[in-house]
């Protein structure tokens, strides 16, 4: 659970920062995805962090042209898997849908093999 006064930490940031610059600077294809939860978690998650610190993170250090990222989440993807082991976790049964979705935007990046 977030609490207030909720604040994102600036070692992770940094480090996110740098890893994307890696994959850019090394051409390594990557799909970067954020896990789906459950509705009512999403909606407590958000009252907290008045946005989805995903799309921003993505929004902010991806740049929409790279050659070699590519982004999804599975919370904003209508995922048709409804099944959850707790609000955080889906159940393993959404397994072969989620790995279908990250094959089919790994798919999309030009390098990838």
């Amino acid at each position: 659970m977030f609490f207030q006064p909720y604040q994102i930490s600036e070692t992770e940031t940094n480090l996110f920062r740098k890893i994307i610059d890696l994959i850019e600077k090394n051409n390594i294809a990557t799909v970067i995805w954020e896990p789906q939860v459950h509705p009512y978690y999403q909606k407590i998650r958000f009252q907290i962090t008045k946005e989805s610190i995903f799309n921003r993170y993505t929004r902010n250090f991806i740049n929409p042209n790279s050659k070699n990222i590519r982004h999804i989440s599975l919370n904003l993807e209508n995922s048709e898997c409804r099944y959850f082991t707790d609000s955080s976790h889906v159940s393993p049964l959404c397994v072969p849908e989620i790995v279908d979705k990250l094959l089919q935007t790994a798919k999309e990046i030009p390098n990838f093999q």
